[in-house]
């Protein structure tokens, strides 16, 4: 009953407005490449051989990233609205 629970409060943060890493606008060095795509063959093979223990503990790291993106989104914004403050000339956009 307990793992009913956790799916569904991870499946409702996937989809909320919590502000959490998106690695929309990462960069891979060419070096890199090929660990990034031998990483993302062994997820899915693993994903495949044993879905319940990868799923289970890809929501544990996406929950134990929850705090530390909202801290840092919170840092953005804070220095983003300090930066306001200075010019305060300029028109105020929304900053995502």
């Amino acid at each position: 009953m307990l793992f009913h629970f956790f799916f569904i409060v991870t499946s409702l943060l996937l989809i909320s407005k919590f502000p959490s890493y998106s690695f929309k606008k990462i960069v891979i060095q060419r070096k890199a490449t090929i660990f990034l795509l031998f990483g993302i063959v062994l997820f899915f093979g693993l994903l495949l051989i044993y879905p319940f223990n990868v799923i289970s503990i890809s929501a544990i790291i996406y929950l134990g990233m929850l705090p530390i993106s909202f801290f840092h989104y919170q840092k953005l914004k804070k220095q983003n609205e300090d930066h306001n403050y200075k010019d305060e000339d300029d028109d105020l956009e929304d900053i995502l």
